[in-house]
């Protein structure tokens, strides 16, 4: 496995933006597990998406252990810069309703 290069940390990087990613193609009330794994799905294609890129440019084989790394360091930081940043200064609530909105109930 070669060393750090520009597919491995822009991996990384992009990891604490998964979690406004999930925020804006997901609804409000739809349950934490629900978008947990949504993160989790975003976080493995990460992962596949900058192994397949190093190994197409170095000439290698794919590797997975490339691949879940990038996607268990980009889940947890997601869910760590979501609980610690995102979260607090509200930036999720502005995200959660840009683009999918809960219908109103217009019977309350």
């Amino acid at each position: 496995m070669a060393g750090f290069d520009t597919a491995l940390v822009l991996g990384l990087v992009v990891g604490p933006f998964l979690s406004l990613l999930v925020g804006l193609v997901t609804k409000a009330s739809w349950s934490g597990a629900v978008k947990g794994l949504l993160l989790a799905a975003l976080s493995a294609l990460d992962g596949f998406i900058v192994a397949w890129e190093q190994a197409a440019g170095a000439g290698d084989v794919f590797d997975w252990r490339t691949a879940l790394l990038v996607a268990v360091g980009a889940f947890i930081a997601a869910q760590s810069v979501h609980e610690a940043i995102w979260k607090p200064t509200g930036a999720t609530d502005a995200v959660q309703s840009v683009l999918v909105r809960d219908k109103v109930d217009l019977a309350a």
